[in-house]
């Protein structure tokens, strides 16, 4: 089994679902979980885990929408690079 311990693992859909079967399953193996969800969906996924003695936070984007700013040259720039010269 993979040991997951130190790891941060980030799951979107967590309250439900695969999303949710995935967060508990990486919890299991020592991940810590951030469960993201709408509203406070992920609240009940997060309790499953904390009661079983592992960690987990919940995350909920503002306004239930998630937001990515395209706009922003800087990051466009250097997703650029890092897809032009991987490992730099």
């Amino acid at each position: 089994m993979l040991d997951l311990s130190g790891k941060v693992a980030i799951v979107t859909g967590a309250s439900r679902g695969i999303g949710r079967g995935i967060a508990v399953m990486l919890a299991s193996r020592g991940a810590r979980v951030v469960a993201a969800a709408r509203g406070d969906n992920a609240a009940a996924t997060v309790a499953d885990i904390t009661a079983a003695g592992q960690q987990a936070e919940a995350v909920a984007p503002r306004g239930d929408r998630y937001r990515v700013d395209r706009t922003d040259d800087h990051r466009r720039a250097r997703a650029a690079r890092a897809h032009r010269h991987p490992g730099e």
